[in-house]
């Protein structure tokens, strides 16, 4: 009989985790956690990535309705926010016309969210879908780059594809 429960005890030694062992994984999981919690309760990234997002949607959609509708699209970005605009004469005069968002619900712009650095950015698409510089009307020869915050958007000079980096 005293060898059954030596035996048995052997096992339960060997199956079983001793208090130092527990009072470790639980002092693991509670470092992970915290780093991990503060990666996620930080706002100010989660507006970032928002904005950039915006951006990003807000820049293709000009380029889609320059093609769409034949008419220069402007887009200015700013630390304020960005903006959407045509021209009144559709391939001649300034961008005064605001691009109303789809369904007609309020002009396409938005503002950038507190803290956040944004970069600056005045381009046009023209009716082919191709960037150009705003000021001097010069097709786009580089890769633009936008930045907001740590994201990094790029607009592709011939194609006028915008992508994220």
């Amino acid at each position: 009989m005293d060898i059954t429960v030596s035996r048995l005890k052997t096992r339960w030694k060997l199956n079983g985790f001793t208090l130092i062992e527990l009072i470790m994984v639980l002092l693991l999981i509670s470092i992970v956690a915290v780093v991990g919690l503060s990666r996620f309760t930080d706002e100010s990234t989660f507006s970032e990535w928002g904005f950039t997002g915006e951006v990003t949607t807000a820049l293709r959609y000009a380029q889609k309705l320059a093609m769409a509708s034949g008419c220069d699209t402007a887009v200015t970005l700013d630390s304020g926010g960005y903006q959407l605009r045509q021209r009144a004469g559709c391939k001649t005069g300034v961008f005064d016309v605001f691009v109303l968002l789809p369904g007609g619900t309020g002009d396409y712009a938005g503002s950038a969210p507190g803290g956040t650095t944004v970069s600056a950015l005045n381009l046009y698409f023209d009716p082919t879908g191709r960037p150009r510089d705003a000021g001097t009307g010069a097709l786009l020869t580089l890769v633009s780059s936008i930045s907001i915050g740590a994201a990094t958007i790029l607009i592709e000079p011939e194609t006028g594809y915008v992508h994220r980096s």
